[in-house]
């Protein structure tokens, strides 16, 4: 049977859910013997988000098989809803069962039971390190001022404009071409080679509220890939990959 038990790290468990559900009405998750990862598509297959939950996340981690599964995440988000930080939850999966098996402490006498089908889809799992990134411009930035840039340009437009040329000037823009209303970020970087012309929609960059959860942010960017947000720590790796909208702008 494979058990995992979450104890002092749960209000980030959950707030994994409540994003994931902006993008997708299903969440897969991989049981391996070093992690456990979760992975989406959105319905139109624009976003990816890849998470990794390390073994130090957990207080007890015991897999006895590598399995992938799917499960609808607003029901697994409304029984999430019901616990609180101070519970100690537990999840189980027998071999060849169609049943996850969710347990949470209330107290020393009170446990509460829940238990949710898996469904059948199967599911091909996206290797994330095959994407290219070699040639891709890399910039660093404070996690939070980021998800800040996304949501005050989001109030001017649902795209954003992403530009590069051969200089050391890296242009966030939001236009409002109907009010003829523009604002703009204009950020200095360490690169004077990458040109960058972008597209990217906003609504989608807002709804990645994880972004708030990390201190810095590795922002890849190229015109051959999508964007790629890549944010790690001790406990969780996270990648979050957007295609990029037809761009017919030109410098």
């Amino acid at each position: 049977m494979n058990s995992i038990t979450l104890k002092n790290n749960i209000s980030l468990f959950k707030k994994i859910l409540e994003t994931i559900k902006n993008y997708s009405n299903i969440i897969n998750i991989k049981f391996t013997k070093n992690n456990l990862e979760l992975q989406i598509i959105d319905d139109i297959k624009i976003n990816i988000i890849n998470i990794i939950l390390k073994i130090d996340y957990f207080e007890k981690f015991n897999i006895d098989f590598e399995i992938l599964i799917t499960l609808n995440i607003n029901d697994l988000n409304k029984i999430f809803k019901m616990l609180n930080k101070t519970n100690i939850i537990t999840l189980n999966l027998k071999k060849n069962n169609n049943i996850l098996n969710i347990y949470s402490d209330y107290n020393e006498n009170i446990k509460k039971i829940f238990k949710i089908t898996l469904l059948d889809t199967n599911y091909e799992w996206i290797n994330i390190s095959n994407l290219n990134i070699n040639n891709s411009l890399l910039i660093n930035l404070e996690s939070k001022f980021l998800y800040n840039i996304f949501n005050e340009l989001n109030v001017f437009s649902n795209d954003l404009i992403i530009k590069k040329t051969n200089n050391e000037i890296l242009n966030f823009i939001a236009e409002d071409k109907i009010n003829n209303l523009y604002s703009e970020y204009k950020i200095k970087i360490l690169n004077n080679i990458h040109n960058i012309n972008l597209i990217i929609s906003l609504s989608y960059l807002t709804n990645f509220k994880l972004l708030n959860n990390f201190k810095y942010s590795e922002l890849y960017l190229s015109n051959d890939n999508p964007l790629y947000i890549k944010l790690n720590d001790d406990i969780i790796n996270i990648d979050y990959i957007q295609a990029p909208k037809i761009n017919d702008i030109e410098f």
